[in-house]
């Protein structure tokens, strides 16, 4: 781990030391699309899901009710969220289908070397709490089966269609909190050489606040990484 990941872990411990307690509460009411990349996920039927920054691991939990004997890994740098999530995974009951690491992305990747890959991979409102969020994104393209496996993706936007003193306001708020929206995310997707090839579909929702993002690979071809430039 890098001297930049373990600061940002440090940071996410301070920021969800307590916050994990009251996050499932508090959250559907601002945290748009989630629901619809669960709902994806259903009926994409993939065999293993990965979720990056899976924090209190409510997505996998909701989707192991709907999808029984699928393979679902969660990760998340935290160690305040991994331990909670943990605990809820249990208590759940789907400890058989759920795996939780305490990782990042790439040292995901590495302990599951030669393991089968992700169908699909979710970034539920992490992405634009990782610092290196493209390179995170090239790792995700890299790690997917070569048959089509999909991204999906959920998190803040421009708010574009808000009054601008409100979008203002969201954005402070989420600053406060370390969340800075990735208003480049399509663009990135769409220009990327990472990404060369995969299909794209994009939904705004609340009015620009949140976005839905749906990245497709190739059916043919081979994945892998591209370097930072």
């Amino acid at each position: 781990m890098t001297g930049m990941s373990i600061a940002h872990k440090d940071l996410m411990n301070k920021t969800y030391g307590w916050m994990k307690y009251v996050y499932d509460v508090s959250r559907p009411f601002f945290l748009f699309g989630r629901s619809d990349v669960r709902r994806r996920v259903v009926v994409l039927e993939p065999v293993r899901v990965l979720e990056v920054g899976c924090g209190t691991a409510r997505n996998l939990i909701v989707m192991a009710r709907s999808l029984k004997g699928i393979e679902f890994h969660g990760i998340d740098i935290s160690s305040e969220m991994i331990s909670y999530a943990r605990t809820r995974v249990y208590k759940s009951g789907y400890g058989d289908q759920i795996t939780l690491f305490e990782l990042e992305l790439d040292g995901y990747l590495d302990l599951m070397a030669g393991e089968p890959t992700p169908d699909a991979v979710i970034f539920s409102y992490c992405l634009s709490m990782i610092p290196d969020w493209r390179g995170v994104l090239r790792s995700a393209a890299g790690a997917l089966k070569t048959r089509g496996g999909t991204i999906l993706i959920t998190d803040f936007h421009d708010a574009a269609n808000w009054p601008r003193w409100a979008m203002r306001r969201l954005h402070k708020n989420l600053a406060h909190f370390h969340v800075t929206p990735r208003l480049e995310l399509v663009s990135f997707l769409n220009s990327d050489p990472a990404f060369a090839g995969w299909s794209l579909a994009v939904k705004s929702l609340a009015a620009g606040a949140a976005i839905v993002v749906e990245a497709t690979a190739p059916v043919t071809g081979r994945l892998s990484k591209v370097s930072e430039s």
